[in-house]
């Protein structure tokens, strides 16, 4: 693990030979570099090194930690980072919290979703996360809808979504 911490210091000033570095180191199935190393990438500057973080951490391993989903609502939220940091902040937040019907992210999801000014592809992986963090799997989402979901294919799913989340509205 102090290979990798020097690596990356060394690699720093380079952004793109710290992404490959990192997303290599990323591909491996050791549970102490998430905690110790991709935690870390979140609080990086650039866009494509958090990414890198994000990956790890949500697709990876499904890490619930506090840090990984907030940074991860973050960056879904501001419409100032890169769009794929934002898209894999979504999408990630449906992988690592698949079927925790989590009221917090299911209201950013449909907040995102029933947003126009929004771009279309991001509204779609709205939509998606949002019916993985209800239960669904992304399988089942794509035999029911194809590549491109779209609410129409899940309207009974996401009027009970809407419910739920009237109900924990105080």
């Amino acid at each position: 693990m102090k290979s990798v911490n020097r690596n990356i210091e060394e690699l720093s000033h380079d952004e793109q030979a710290l992404y490959k570095y990192v997303m290599d180191v990323a591909k491996q199935d050791d549970v102490n570099l998430y905690e110790n190393v991709f935690l870390k990438l979140l609080d990086d500057p650039r866009d494509s090194i958090r990414e890198v973080g994000i990956f790890a951490l949500l697709f990876q391993v499904h890490s619930k930690s506090h840090k990984a989903k907030q940074e991860a609502i973050k960056n879904a939220l501001d419409k100032n980072v890169d769009f794929d940091l934002r898209n894999w902040s979504i999408s990630g937040l449906g992988v690592a919290y698949h079927n925790s019907r989590d009221m917090k992210l299911m209201n950013l999801m449909m907040t995102i979703l029933n947003d126009e000014a929004e771009k279309k592809p991001f509204r779609r992986t709205a939509l998606s996360s949002l019916l993985n963090i209800y239960g669904l799997t992304t399988r089942e989402i794509t035999l029911r809808s194809g590549l491109y979901p779209n609410q129409a294919d899940f309207k009974e799913e996401l009027q009970t979504i809407e419910h739920m989340l009237k109900i924990d509205r105080p």
